[in-house]
């Protein structure tokens, strides 16, 4: 295989869909829309290599070649949406389109100036305008993420600020590649896996300190209720902060529903409480369901996971006739789950 072609294509396109990966990885453990941004720009970056590969090997086209070098602006665009991801700011805007079209041109600019319908002298480079539009839009996203870490005393997103100015300087030499070719050769291809890699350190990093203070901050919140401790409480009373812990713990294990059922004895300190299940749930869990889930996570160690369970159609219906026996009847077929 040509030489040139490892450099430019295969080795970095090899490394970038190992932090793909890396960063698939990272937003399944935090289903952060931070991280979901970072692994749809790099989709779109491994994109890019494969139509190079495309361009070099199979089909030498100019609509090829431009598709590539766009896909390459879209992971740009991704990290800089990124930036507004940290503030909780998920939504679309104008902004993002406009760097869209900016992407477009550059790789348009690209193009003609290598069909030779555009030249800038000495610093003539068919692929020089789309790097150094990406350049821009890394500098830009590397401050933002240089400002965070200053607010939030972060490492993590200091050392990433830190690999996307490293790259954005290797991204805008590109139109000075002939005049360093001749001095580096094409040392310069295998430099651009570099920050890539800082990047991928810095991001488990920050996965790191978020995990970090995540815990810091639910060991605070779960250790209170957060009630005025000068006076006695009814269950009613602290209903709502328990509701405001369940809602936390929703947020954490990522689960749409959740309850929690207090057995009758300790009902009359803390109250039952659900998160989008109907009302009528905890009064159905009264009496020996209740009982029986407290007994067999007492039994398992304080914590039992159980799937397949079986409810007759008698605990379905919108009221049993006779609530009692219904949960008398649940809970036999409860004892057959299979735990896990």
């Amino acid at each position: 295989m040509d030489t040139l072609l490892i450099g430019i294509v295969v080795v970095p396109g090899a490394v970038a869909l190992l932090l793909l990966l890396v960063f698939s990885f990272l937003y399944r453990q935090s289903r952060d829309p931070y991280f979901r941004c970072w692994q749809i720009g790099w989709v779109a970056y491994c994109l890019n290599f494969a139509l190079l590969a495309l361009y070099f090997t199979v089909l030498p086209s100019n609509a090829v070649l431009w598709a590539a070098n766009f896909a390459f602006t879209l992971l740009a665009g991704q990290v800089l949406r990124s930036t507004r991801a940290l503030r909780h700011e998920l939504a679309y805007r104008a902004s993002d389109a406009a760097l869209a079209v900016g992407g477009g041109i550059a790789a348009t600019l690209d193009l003609l100036i290598r069909r030779g319908d555009i030249a800038f002298g000495g610093l003539q480079r068919w692929n020089g305008a789309t790097e150094v539009w990406i350049a821009a839009v890394l500098v830009v996203a590397a401050v933002r993420f240089n400002g965070h870490a200053e607010r939030r005393n972060s490492t993590g997103f200091r050392l990433l600020a830190f690999a996307l100015l490293f790259w954005a300087g290797l991204l805008a030499t590109v139109p000075f590649h002939r005049a360093m070719s001749q001095s580096l050769g094409d040392v310069g291809h295998f430099l651009g896996p570099m920050p890539q890699m800082l990047l991928g350190i810095a991001m488990v990093v920050v996965l790191f300190e978020n995990e970090r203070r995540s815990v810091q901050e639910n060991l605070l919140a779960f250790s209170s209720l957060e009630v005025e401790p000068g006076r006695m409480h009814t269950s009613d009373e602290i209903a709502p902060n328990v509701r405001a812990l369940l809602d936390r713990l929703v947020g954490l294990v990522n689960a749409r529903r959740a309850a929690l059922c207090v057995t009758g004895e300790w009902r009359a300190v803390v109250p039952s409480v659900a998160c989008g299940f109907s009302p009528e749930l905890l009064a159905r869990l009264d009496g020996g369901v209740a009982e029986f889930l407290s007994d067999l996570a007492y039994r398992r160690g304080g914590f039992v996971c159980s799937t397949m369970w079986t409810i007759p159609a008698a605990c379905r219906t919108s009221r049993p006739a006779n609530s009692s026996t219904c949960g008398a009847r649940c809970t036999r077929k409860a004892s057959t789950a299979s735990p896990r």
